[in-house]
């Protein structure tokens, strides 16, 4: 379930891992309030651009993740896999899909309190970090928060969903690509 350091991946089946996957992934499309925004799109999270940015430079980045989850092939393509990177008060995920380049970074997340500092694996491109008051969202975004999360889309399809906590603090941020 782990990667090894000296050796291949094991990838679990479905299971209770591949549920997690998916109800990561789902979070993105459902329950939440959709505001379209317009502008450029948020193009970073965890000093991670999905359009640019290639996994080994983020195992480069953040260290050998904890673990490597395979994806199950429906809704995604098959080699679909979700990688999390676990620290004392953030968690790191981020899901690739294959390609002809390669594994491609399709969503990034990260929850929880964040790092102490100015730390890239806390906040966003425009600097909404983990722990910001919600005020921050419309302060950087020029969208209303909504209670619980809030989720903006631009035209290209790029979508950014901010969770927050019962303290009106920002506990979840997550990006994903079109």
């Amino acid at each position: 379930m782990r990667e090894r350091a000296h050796g291949a991946a094991h990838l679990p089946s479905f299971g209770t891992w591949g549920k997690l996957a998916l109800l990561l992934c789902s979070m993105l499309l459902a329950g939440q309030v959709t505001l379209d925004t317009t502008g450029e799109p948020e193009t970073i999270l965890a000093g991670i651009d999905p359009h640019h940015t290639t996994i080994a430079a983020v195992q480069q980045k953040y260290g050998l993740q904890e673990a490597i989850f395979a994806v199950p092939p429906d809704p995604y393509p098959e080699g679909t896999k979700l990688y999390k990177w676990g620290r004392l008060t953030v968690t790191l995920k981020v899901l690739t899909e294959p390609s002809a380049k390669g594994e491609v970074i399709r969503a990034v997340s990260v929850e929880g309190d964040g790092e102490p500092g100015d730390q890239a694996i806390n906040k966003t491109g425009r600097g909404l970090k983990l722990g910001a008051k919600a005020s921050e969202i419309k302060k950087l975004y020029g969208a209303e928060p909504a209670n619980g999360q809030t989720r903006l889309q631009w035209k290209d399809g790029t979508t950014l969903v901010i969770g927050t906590n019962g303290k009106g603090r920002v506990s979840k941020l997550e990006l994903r690509a079109p």
